[in-house]
Order: structure tokens, then sequence, then C-alpha cells
């Protein structure tokens, strides 16, 4: 792939392009928008736990080749 000359733009366009896609795909699949609430329960609880725990010693959450 050749030099993008604004790689922020690039960045930027290609993470807004898969939030749209992702956003139409969801709402193909959940059409119940009750299900799209958070709330605070222990599900959020253990997403919360999860990352702050990665991050408190230092662990990858996601890994890049």
């Amino acid at each position: 792939m050749e030099e993008y000359p604004s790689k922020l733009l690039f960045s930027t366009v290609l993470t807004l392009c898969t939030v749209v896609q992702s956003l139409v795909v969801a709402l193909i699949f959940e059409r119940d928008y009750g299900r799209w609430m958070l709330s605070f329960n222990i599900d959020l609880l253990a997403v919360d736990f999860s990352v702050t725990n990665c991050r408190t010693h230092d662990i990858e959450l996601f890994y890049y080749s």
C-alpha cells in the first residue's frame, strides 16, 4: 500500500466506516431497542473490572501483528 499523505485522516475515515457498518449490522440483528440500554448490574461491573485489571497489570487487550 502506498504511503497515505494524512494518516490521521485515513484512520478517522476507516473508523467511521467501521462504526457505520457495525451499526447497520447491529440494528438488523437486534431490533429490540430496550436491549440497547445500559444498566448498572454485574455485567457492566465485570467489564469495568476486566479493563481496569488489564490496565493495572499492563496486559495488552489487543495484539497487532
